[in-house]
C-alpha cells in the first residue's frame, strides 16, 4: 500500500461484429493503497480560487496491469487515463507500483 486512497480501474466494453457489447468486457477492478494528487492546477480569473484539473495516480500495482484505454474512477468521477502507465519506485529503492496521469473525461 502506498496511500489510503481506493479506486476503481474500468476496463472499456468490447463490441462484437454486430455491435453488441461482448460479456465479460467492462469489468471494474478496486485498487486499494493508491495515492491522488494534482498535476496542474489553474486560478479562475478573479482568483477566487483554485481549481484542479488534472491528476496523478500512484497504484500499488504493476503498470502492466493499467491500460491507457482504461478508465479509472475515484471519490465517484471518472477520469481518462493519459498515456500510458509508469513505474513508479521509493526514494530509497523499491518497486512501489505504478503512476498514471488522469484527466477529467466528460463522457
Amino acid at each position: 500500500m502506498i496511500g489510503n486512497e481506493t479506486v476503481e480501474l474500468i476496463a472499456p466494453v468490447e463490441h462484437d461484429a454486430h455491435g453488441d457489447p461482448v460479456p465479460g468486457t467492462g469489468a471494474e477492478r478496486v485498487v486499494n493503497g493508491a495515492v491522488v494528487y494534482p498535476r496542474t492546477s489553474s486560478e479562475s480569473a478573479d482568483r477566487s480560487g483554485t481549481v484542479e484539473g488534472q491528476y496523478v495516480a500512484l497504484l500499488p500495482i504493476l503498470e502492466t496491469e493499467v491500460a491507457e484505454t482504461m478508465k479509472l474512477r475515484w471519490r465517484g468521477r471518472v477520469y481518462d487515463i493519459d498515456g500510458d502507465a509508469m513505474p513508479w519506485v521509493f526514494l530509497s529503492s523499491g518497486y512501489a507500483g505504478c503512476q498514471v496521469n488522469l484527466k477529467y473525461g466528460r463522457n
